[in-house]
């Protein structure tokens, strides 16, 4: 399903800060991210013990989509 984004110029911009952060999960991913800082996946899992791996990407997905958040990767040293 294709979502419909508020432009702000002509709609109310609170209906457009909604559309974009519905959803169950996506207002608890900004809270842990803005409270505890950048955090890698595996840590938003175990922050978030409800979410499912599959759901935790496609939010993450969505809310890169939506320019909230930026996807840094990070390689490890072994």
């Amino acid at each position: 399903m294709i979502r419909k984004i508020y432009n702000c110029k002509k709609g109310c911009s609170v209906e457009s800060t909604l559309q974009i952060i519905s959803g169950r999960w996506k207002s608890v991913l900004l809270y842990h991210l803005i409270f505890d800082g950048e955090l890698r996946y595996s840590e938003l899992q175990r922050t978030i013990p409800g979410i499912t791996r599959r759901m935790l990407s496609l939010q993450l997905k969505d809310l890169e989509a939506d320019k909230l958040v930026e996807r840094e990767v990070i390689q490890e040293k072994n």
